[in-house]
């Protein structure tokens, strides 16, 4: 499912979204932000595994608004407890995305320590970062250092032109302690929950609530979405159902033994 091109700004039903976007001064470094147009939204597009504090941005957001949120399954989980708790930085909320999850990294341990430091990428250079099995990251630097036995330390490899597979053992280690606590793969409490499992091209949109399932009736009226039903995918459908219950049985072992949140 390609992305809807902002398509809910022009009839009106949000405002804006509070969404994720690169730090123009830190490569691959995130931030949240609040958008109002579709050329703002258009231009926070894309993957990113580091953690982005989201919920922050609800602070200062006038009620009067009405805003789309784009966040992990954990925030959403937050988020839904704030709205039924009442508090009124939740209220400007109309609508919410979870992006399927299974970890995040730690930002310096991830972007510095294994992809900077261990395997010699250039942040700046980096055009892509993606999971599929293993961490895929696209670079328009030269490579000629993972040739002849890669480097030390790692079994980084260059899979194909300017793209690097690293294996996922060496990154797991670099995720935030917290996600081992996480029962939630699959953002089930958002609106919709939307997520690549395995496919190249399309995205799964798991609909869980009538204005999730109105949403979409009205792009696809209106042709801003390309779509088929998930029954004609069954192998990324069967991904979905098995990272879910490895995730709800993974967090449910771990719950107490998580260290605490980073305050900061």
């Amino acid at each position: 499912m390609p992305p809807p091109r902002g398509r809910p700004f022009r009839t009106e039903r949000i405002d804006g979204a509070v969404v994720t976007r690169h730090d123009p001064d830190q490569p691959w470094r995130n931030l949240p932000v609040v958008v109002t147009d579709p050329a703002q939204l258009a231009a926070t597009a894309g993957s990113r595994y580091t953690y982005s504090r989201n919920l922050l941005m609800l602070q200062d957001a006038s009620p009067a608004l009405r805003l789309a949120f784009v966040g992990l399954p954990y925030q959403i989980g937050g988020l839904v407890k704030g709205q039924v708790s009442g508090l009124k930085r939740f209220r400007p909320v109309a609508f919410s995305v979870a992006l399927m999850c299974s970890e995040t990294f730690e930002e310096t341990a991830f972007l510095h320590g294994v992809l900077e430091q261990r395997v010699g990428l250039d942040l700046r250079r980096v055009t892509k970062i993606n999971v599929k099995g293993t961490l895929l990251v696209h670079t328009d630097q030269p490579l000629d250092h993972l040739a002849d036995g890669g480097v030390p330390g790692s079994k980084a490899r260059v899979r194909q032109d300017h793209v690097v597979e690293i294996p996922l053992r060496e990154v797991r280690p670099t995720a935030r302690a917290q996600c081992g606590s996480c029962t939630d793969f699959a953002g089930e409490l958002a609106d919709v929950s939307v997520g690549g499992v395995g496919m190249d091209g399309w995205t799964m949109a798991v609909l869980r609530t009538p204005i999730a399932s109105e949403w979409l009736s009205a792009m696809l009226d209106e042709h801003v979405l390309e779509h088929k039903p998930a029954g004609e995918l069954p192998a990324a459908s069967t991904l979905l159902d098995r990272l879910a219950a490895k995730q709800r049985d993974r967090g449910t072992s771990h719950v107490g033994t998580a260290r605490p949140a980073d305050p900061s």
